[in-house]
């Protein structure tokens, strides 16, 4: 079986009662604004923070290159208690901001 598909007008089908309606509803208005998109201030500096710590590495090999040849040459020596009190202080005024 064959089926000649030649002399179709898909414009001119016949839809059933009510869905020239309902699709001329469905199509937004000529008046009708467009949508708006818009992005706060505050956003465009997280997404710069974001940006910053994605690309900033997550060790600084020179500081830490300096701090060993300190310690191997003691020139620096910490106290358990006081490095760990030292990093806390340094985490915690960080995370205030």
């Amino acid at each position: 079986m064959r089926i000649d598909v030649s002399d179709l007008q898909p414009h001119r089908c016949a839809l059933p009662d009510g869905a020239r309606a309902r699709s001329r509803a469905a199509e937004p208005a000529a008046s009708q604004a467009p949508d708006i998109v818009s992005v706060s201030e505050d956003a465009r500096l997280l997404a710069a923070a974001r940006a910053a710590l994605r690309d900033a590495p997550d060790v600084r090999e020179h500081a830490v290159e300096q701090a060993r040849a300190r310690l191997s040459t003691g020139a620096a020596a910490y106290a358990g208690r006081d490095l760990a009190r030292a990093i806390i202080v340094a985490a915690t005024s960080a995370a205030k901001g």
